[in-house]
């Protein structure tokens, strides 16, 4: 996916991992009734609403900046980003990260599964 090599198996468990939280609000009623789609988005702004009370640090980088223009990206210290958005077209959520490194990307991509598990 747009170069980015993650494990997105571990990815999609992570993701998946909301479904029985969510289901279970739908049973007891704190959540009204919908279907699979609304529900998945539900669970993806849920992880989005996480990155919006910020991140002081990411892979042991201070973030310097949060820019919210189209989605969560958050600028690291001594250079590269990482992104978090959500599809506005499909139940998908997608990670972008930029690195100096081959060893700084698998720990931004480590990093980034561990923050959505």
């Amino acid at each position: 996916m747009r170069g980015i090599k993650l494990d997105w198996d571990a990815f999609a468990d992570g993701w998946r991992a909301g479904y029985k939280p969510a289901m279970q609000r739908v049973r007891t009623g704190a959540l009204p009734w919908m279907n699979i789609d609304a529900l998945h988005r539900l669970i993806l702004d849920e992880l989005l609403a996480k990155f919006a009370q910020g991140l002081p640090e990411f892979a042991g980088r201070k973030v310097v900046e949060t820019d919210t223009m189209d989605g969560y990206k958050f600028m690291l210290g001594n250079g590269g980003w990482v992104m978090f958005r959500a599809s506005g077209t499909e139940p998908v959520f997608r990670c972008y990260l930029e690195g100096r490194t081959r060893k700084e990307l698998a720990a931004f991509r480590q990093a980034a599964l561990e923050l959505v598990r």
